[in-house]
């Protein structure tokens, strides 16, 4: 399986997985200062489960993100 992930039209990450597993793609908001402003960024992650003894743990670069910016994830 694969996602792709696109930000404002532009190619973020194309995560793959094959056989058994999760793929996921994460829209994080915090204010963990308590500004009032809050970071926002994605994270592309997954888990590979192929292994019955051992899960594989997945991840692409994390990605600030802005007001307004267009999220889209696509199945390819």
């Amino acid at each position: 399986m694969r996602i792709k992930v696109s930000i404002n039209g532009a190619k973020q990450a194309i995560a793959q997985l094959t056989g058994k597993g999760h793929l996921g793609t994460h829209i994080n908001l915090d204010d963990k200062k308590g500004t009032g402003i809050p970071k926002m960024d994605m994270l592309t992650s997954g888990w590979d489960t192929n292994d019955s003894t051992v899960t594989k743990y997945l991840d692409w670069p994390r990605k600030e993100l802005s007001i307004g910016d267009q999220i889209l994830t696509k199945d390819i």
